[in-house]
């Protein structure tokens, strides 16, 4: 399993004070590519650990499944472009933004189905209407048959009448 790639907002709220600093001068340092959040079971110890050229995993892939001193990888941050660590609450507005967008998205795809839906359920009606039209005119016709032929008065009873739920 791959160790996923969060927001800074994210991954700050995720180490919280504790780490806040340490964040910050990592950041500052521009010494990895991506930083990594390693905690215990219960989230109560945490530590971050750098990745990258002269650390001691080289690629992000390289920290999936460690394990250091019970401690698994949790998420992972990519390095700054410009050393400078993003404003947290701009990046939040803009996870904000997409998540909206993305919502939005959902929403009018569930809508067209449900258009499609309806659309299906009205034909299907229309026909069923049809075909018990359909069944009614041929025991018409049926019955003026066998009272043409002279087979004498033959009852032909018409389908049973479908229940509509």
């Amino acid at each position: 399993m791959s160790i996923p790639i969060v927001s800074y907002y994210a991954f700050s709220r995720l180490i919280g004070e504790a780490l806040g600093g340490e964040l910050e001068q990592l950041v500052a340092a521009r010494g990895f590519t991506e930083l990594v959040l390693f905690s215990d079971a219960e989230g109560t110890q945490l530590a971050l650990l750098p990745v990258g050229t002269g650390h001691r995993h080289a690629k992000l892939s390289d920290a999936q499944g460690q394990e250091i001193e019970g401690l698994r990888p949790i998420c992972a941050i990519q390095a700054p472009e410009n050393g400078t660590a993003p404003n947290p609450k701009l990046e939040h507005e803009q996870d904000l933004a997409r998540l909206e967008n993305s919502l939005r998205a959902r929403e009018n795809y569930l809508a067209e189905c449900e258009h499609r839906i309806a659309d299906v359920g009205q034909n299907l009606s229309v026909r069923e209407a049809l075909l018990e039209q359909r069944e009614h005119i041929l025991v018409g016709l049926e019955r003026d048959f066998y009272e043409r032929s002279g087979l004498g008065p033959v009852t032909v009873e018409p389908p049973p009448e479908k229940e509509t739920g």
